[in-house]
């Protein structure tokens, strides 16, 4: 792994860390309206969407992909509408989702920790423990979704994601460590070079 992968991979790790512990303490805090609040930003999101997309064509000199536009436009703000308005409806499939975005992101984490393995990094199957508690809440949350209880699964899913966060710390950790062996690596073949 060069230096450059172990510095970038340092970046993404620490900001992507320190959003899923604010997402943690969200849905842990505010678990009785934490997936009420969720779908009406994303209900939010998904208007603006289709009505920019809309205005964004609108202003355009030439008016290409019409149909696409008017899709998105209308796709947008009834989705928008739905989950603003109607929200109570669908808390079991959001639930579902968020079960299942949650046993992804576990997955997702285990290339992290096969890279800082093979740049030799030791204690790589710290991030293993954090990473197979993110899986086992996710399929738990997934496979309860239906008539489960919202507050729960909002804890759960705080947990889920505070557990993401640590298996980040620890990958930072390991990252920092890598990136010393390598410098100290370079110096010492760069110090052997210049004494032959």
């Amino acid at each position: 792994m060069e230096l450059d992968k172990i510095k970038g991979l340092k970046k993404n790790l620490i900001f992507i860390a320190m959003l899923e512990l604010i997402g943690g303490l969200f849905m842990i805090i505010y678990r009785a309206n934490s997936l009420d609040i969720i779908a009406r930003i994303l209900g939010i999101i998904a208007a603006a969407y289709g009505i920019i997309s809309f205005f964004v064509w609108l202003v355009k000199k030439e008016k290409t992909n019409t149909a696409q536009t008017v899709i998105t436009l209308i796709l947008g703000i009834t989705a928008g509408v739905f989950l603003i308005f109607f929200n109570e409806n669908i808390k079991d499939i959001l639930t579902l989702i968020s079960g299942i975005v949650a046993a992804v992101f576990g997955i997702l984490k285990l290339p992290n920790m096969f890279s800082l393995k093979k740049a030799g990094f030791k204690k790589w199957p710290f991030i293993l423990i954090p990473v197979a508690v993110t899986i086992a809440l996710g399929v738990i949350i997934g496979l309860n979704a239906l008539g489960s209880d919202a507050v729960l699964a909002s804890i759960l899913l705080g947990v889920s994601l505070i557990s993401d966060c640590a298996a980040d710390i620890i990958s930072v950790a390991g990252a920092t460590e890598t990136e010393k062996n390598f410098k100290n690596t370079t110096e010492i073949v760069e110090s052997d070079g210049n004494n032959t």
